[in-house]
């Protein structure tokens, strides 16, 4: 698969698209869920340029895309939507990898299928054509950096252990 971002779809690989749109993969309970709840609250920072993520170093750096500079086109057909807006930072590897820090830290014992997943993510946006491995490196990064401020945000943090707790509940895991 490769990457394409479009509302509504699994998109390819994202490990939060893939735990909210498969039902096996997602925890059962009530709609106003603390894990059901964190996600909708965080959904701003997986979805990476929402908030103006990557909008700016966009702009600033105008780094030209590899299909633009090759003059070939990518594999996902997006040509047209991503002609003339900067290459780096991506803002798909921006999401992969915040989603699955989040997702990592609400079930920890699937972070390596997670990891792995986010890693894939951001690699299809490269094999397409429409990132430099550049990008993605340090969108991963950046995101990392991003999640690690947010471990000091006390309602973050509240609203973490609410999921944690709940998630535990849903499993069946004892504290």
């Amino acid at each position: 698969h490769v990457a394409s971002f479009r509302l509504g779809e699994e998109h390819n690989g994202c490990p939060f698209c893939v735990f909210l749109s498969r039902p096996e993969k997602r925890a059962a309970g009530p709609a106003k869920s603390a894990v059901a709840g964190i996600i909708r609250r965080l959904w701003p920072v997986c979805a990476g340029d929402r908030g103006g993520g990557v909008r700016a170093p966009k702009a600033y750096y105008k780094r030209q895309r590899p299909f633009e500079r090759y003059g070939e086109p990518t594999l996902t057909g997006e040509d047209n939507s991503l002609r003339g807006e900067g290459s780096y930072p991506s803002g798909h590897a921006l999401r992969g990898q915040t989603c699955a820090l989040v997702m990592a830290q609400i079930a920890p014992e699937n972070a390596d299928t997670l990891f792995y997943r986010a890693h894939i993510y951001a690699l299809s946006r490269v094999i397409a054509g429409a990132h430099w491995q550049s990008d993605v490196d340090a969108s991963r990064n950046g995101a990392t950096i991003g999640y690690c401020v947010l471990q000091n945000c006390p309602a973050f943090m509240e609203q973490m252990k609410k999921a944690q707790k709940e998630y535990r509940k849903i499993k069946g895991i004892k504290n």
